[in-house]
């Protein structure tokens, strides 16, 4: 019994300092402490300087042959295409509406690895460099793009965003995936990083994971669940039951090792991401309905999060 509680505590220690972080960032907001121009500012430090930063040095500092990993990167891509596909088959099939099919699908695959996914699997592991994280950057972040590209250009009936040299260019103007290919350029040339350079950036990498939490707080504050309860449920049926379950079973039945399960893992279990509202919003979608998926998937995260990282902690796993 003793054991058992122990484990437990141990799968709640893990998720509760990230979302106890995030409700702080809601409850600053709802105070006053920070306003809707800081929350942008602020998120914009994160995505396009502190973010990148982080992500360089855990590529320039990375054993180059960890970059290449076939099977996870197949597992992860194909399952977030799989995902993606099936969630679109069933809720198109009881939803009518095309811009809440669009919205709903969206929801269903995309998740927020990068602020929350990472943090959490950094306390799982006791470790502040998972080198599958740079996959999971460098492979799926991309398809979340042209996937949520796709589905919203359909039903808005507008393929223009489908062309592959505007999808190249948006891919490319994302600064955590230039951080990521100039780190593996630099990883190629086997230099050490000047002591200069890496402090510069280790200082300013450490400000992500907090003010990302912060931030994602913050934004709640403007989303409000009302309604939109049939295409919300389906939503979070894919993202955090059958996407999770599934997936992690795959892995563990491939026999990859634990880091790779539990990146697995938390890649299909996080919160819906908040780029769903921001996509969804600029290309004529459901915004209120995406806006409503992300704030009810945060609670249902947590929950679907801590009972796995029990049952890997009870079964060895982790």
């Amino acid at each position: 019994m003793g054991e058992m509680l122990n484990d437990l505590i141990f799968s709640v220690n893990t998720i509760l300092p990230v979302f106890i972080v995030v409700a702080i960032g809601y409850f600053m907001r709802r105070r006053g402490t920070v306003d809707e121009h800081f929350v942008g500012s602020i998120s914009n430090v994160v995505f396009y300087y502190a973010l990148p930063a982080r992500m360089f040095l855990d590529v320039a500092g990375s054993d180059f042959t960890e970059l290449m990993n076939p099977r996870f990167i197949l597992v992860t891509v194909g399952g977030t295409i799989g995902v993606f596909l099936l969630a679109w088959l069933v809720i198109s099939h009881c939803i009518h509406d095309g811009r809440k099919i669009a919205a709903a699908v969206h929801s269903a695959y995309r998740g927020n690895y990068i602020y929350i996914g990472l943090p959490i699997i950094e306390n799982i592991l006791q470790t502040d460099h998972v080198a599958c994280s740079v996959l999971v950057l460098t492979f799926i972040m991309p398809v979340y793009n042209i996937l949520g590209v796709l589905i919203l250009s359909i039903y808005s009936g507008d393929m223009s965003g489908m062309k592959p040299g505007k999808l190249l260019l948006n891919i490319l103007k994302n600064p955590m995936i230039l951080a990521v290919i100039f780190g593996v350029l630099y990883a190629m040339t086997g230099l050490p990083l000047p002591y200069a350079a890496e402090k510069s950036l280790t200082y300013l990498g450490a400000i992500s994971t907090p003010m990302a939490l912060l931030m994602i707080g913050a934004r709640m504050v403007d989303n409000s669940v009302k309604g939109e309860g049939k295409a919300i449920r389906l939503a979070l049926l894919f993202k955090l039951i059958l996407g999770p379950v599934v997936m992690t079973l795959l892995a563990i039945f491939l026999g990859m090792p634990t880091e790779e399960i539990v990146t697995v893992f938390i890649l299909f279990a996080v919160p819906t991401a908040m780029n769903v509202f921001i996509m969804t919003k600029s290309m004529g979608g459901d915004d209120g309905l995406a806006a409503n998926a992300i704030l009810a998937s945060v609670p249902c995260s947590v929950i679907v999060m801590t009972i796995g990282i029990y049952l890997m902690r009870i079964t060895g796993i982790v």
